[in-house]
């Protein structure tokens, strides 16, 4: 957290006031960048990796299917939208070009990468899997769609019997694509009514970890590594609660002056359900 955000959110704690003080720091949070709203249409520009010391894709077929019908049972209103759940990223920088850590959110954004490529949208953002080369290899492959066509898994295999395909990334990104493609059935109007929803009325809760360094040099990546797996357990062991407010509340508790501990904004704060 920088030192003018710091500075803001004691202010609002010396004045001695509760009255939306929650309301408030959100709207504080939002204006530094760190914790915004993003349409999926705002993210197709972009690049993602995935680093090996994450796990690899694990969505069920029932978890895919509950992503599926949540947004085709979304009613959209004026100003209203579906919102995801979290996608906590870290600026990388490869090939002099600005890359995305995935550290937590990498199995939503990959199911909708796989929607995307399903669908055959005219664009879609990059997820670079470090986990296994073959599972690189099997996202950036083109007709995606085709992959469904395949009765079961053996058969997928018999098909690509040439690619080092068997293994539990790529039998779950099957997975994955057989049941996106029972869902749309070659309804081509549910198909496009869906992607609309998905683009224009999706958004996920995009939190970027703080790293002091965004232009790292080679001798710094096993830090920045280092920090990323820091980040990613803490997450993964509920340290780092993700819901949306939680998020908020998990930041500011931690990163508050002890000196303000007792007062009685930060006891509301506490309580925000």
């Amino acid at each position: 957290m920088s030192k003018s955000l710091i500075s803001e959110i004691e202010d609002l704690l010396d004045s001695g006031s509760s009255t939306d003080f929650y309301s408030k720091v959100s709207d504080l949070f939002m204006k530094q960048n760190r914790l915004v709203l993003k349409s999926v249409e705002d993210l197709l520009s972009k690049q993602f990796v995935v680093e090996d010391y994450q796990r690899g894709y694990k969505w069920t077929k029932e978890q895919v299917q509950q992503l599926l019908h949540d947004i085709a049972e979304y009613h959209p209103s004026d100003d209203g939208f579906y919102c995801l759940q979290p996608v906590v990223v870290k600026r990388l920088k490869q090939d002099d070009k600005l890359k995305w850590e995935l550290i937590d959110g990498q199995q939503r954004l990959t199911t909708i990468f796989l929607i995307l490529q399903y669908l055959e949208h005219e664009s879609s953002y990059e997820i670079d899997y470090k986990t296994r080369k073959s599972s690189g290899e099997f996202l950036k492959q083109d007709k995606l769609r085709d992959v469904a066509k395949n009765e079961n898994w053996q058969a997928f295999l018999d098909t690509y019997h040439d690619k080092d395909y068997n293994n539990s990334d790529v039998y779950h990104f099957f997975q994955a694509l057989k049941t996106i493609n029972d869902f749309f059935n070659n309804n081509d109007e549910a198909r496009e009514n869906w992607k609309g929803k998905l683009l224009s009325n999706t958004k996920v809760i995009w939190y970027e970890a703080n790293t002091k360094k965004i232009h790292l040099k080679e001798a710094d990546a096993s830090d920045s590594k280092d920090e990323s797996i820091k980040i990613f357990t803490r997450l993964n062991s509920g340290k780092i609660p993700l819901e949306n407010s939680e998020l908020i509340k998990a930041v500011l508790l931690n990163q508050l002056n002890e000196e303000h501990k007792n007062n009685p904004g930060i006891a509301d704060l506490k309580n925000v359900n």
